[in-house]
């Protein structure tokens, strides 16, 4: 009987795990890898892969150096209190924080968006000299592309601003023509802060998000510092567009 038992119990055992064996998995849950799985992980865009969300704010400077920047009713010449007036408010208004660039209308971009860049904004500004005509328009876009891109790599959130301080009409054409400075910068979610240089009445007055008129040194300082604080007010929506709202910048109010 023992040895009876000794064969027939690793018999059945055998037998039940040959059954086992041969069970169906179809209904089994799908593994990781699998095209359904919840657990799959997330590709990349391009874009998303090059970028990082950061809540840094961007202002991207356009600089008038026409012939006409030469105007001395500023006890100097307007270029010459542009250049004081940049200069201090580069190294002892904006925040270390911040990304600011550099660009003049005749000369195109000086020193790109950044933060670590004083020093070579400094240099540049002091180096500006005037001479040519007044094309706003080409600016805009070139500053518009600028910070759009700045856009691109912080995934769409922060702050970005043109500032263009001028003291002439556009001489490449209409503003507000479709193909026009304001129109693009407004198609990319882009405001525009505008600081007339001894001028009240500007194309730009009633298409920027805020436009002073700075009418001596201290007063184009004084506009220059009052762009740290657009923030306050900037509505976004203002600048939307329903045909690219995906254009438009998250926005993050700081304080």
């Amino acid at each position: 009987m023992k040895e009876l038992k000794r064969k027939f119990i690793p018999a059945v055992i055998a037998t039940i795990l040959l059954l086992a064996g041969c069970t169906d998995t179809s209904q089994s849950p799908a593994s990781p890898s699998s095209p359904g799985s919840d657990s799959q992980p997330k590709v990349l865009t391009p874009k998303e892969a090059d970028g990082e969300i950061s809540l840094d704010r961007n202002f991207y400077l356009i600089i008038d150096d026409s012939g006409s920047m030469d105007g001395r009713d500023y006890g100097t010449s307007r270029i010459e209190a542009a250049r004081l007036a940049l200069e201090e408010f580069a190294t002892k208004v904006v925040l270390s924080d911040v990304n600011i660039g550099l660009y003049t209308l005749n000369q195109g971009e000086l020193v790109p968006l950044g933060k670590q860049n004083r020093d070579a904004i400094v240099q540049k500004i002091r180096g500006i000299r005037t001479g040519g005509g007044t094309p706003l328009n080409n600016a805009i876009r070139r500053g518009t592309d600028a910070l759009t891109k700045q856009r691109e790599k912080q995934l769409g959130y922060g702050e970005f601003y043109l500032v263009v301080a001028t003291d002439g009409e556009a001489t490449d054409g209409p503003m507000d023509a479709s193909s026009g400075g304001i129109v693009y910068a407004r198609e990319n979610g882009i405001p525009i802060i505008t600081i007339g240089i001894g001028i009240k009445n500007h194309p730009l007055r009633n298409q920027s998000l805020s436009y002073r008129e700075a009418a001596n040194q201290q007063e184009l300082l004084q506009a220059l510092k009052e762009t740290q604080g657009e923030s306050d007010y900037f509505d976004s929506t203002v600048f939307q567009t329903p045909a690219s709202p995906e254009r438009n910048p998250r926005r993050v109010r700081l304080f």
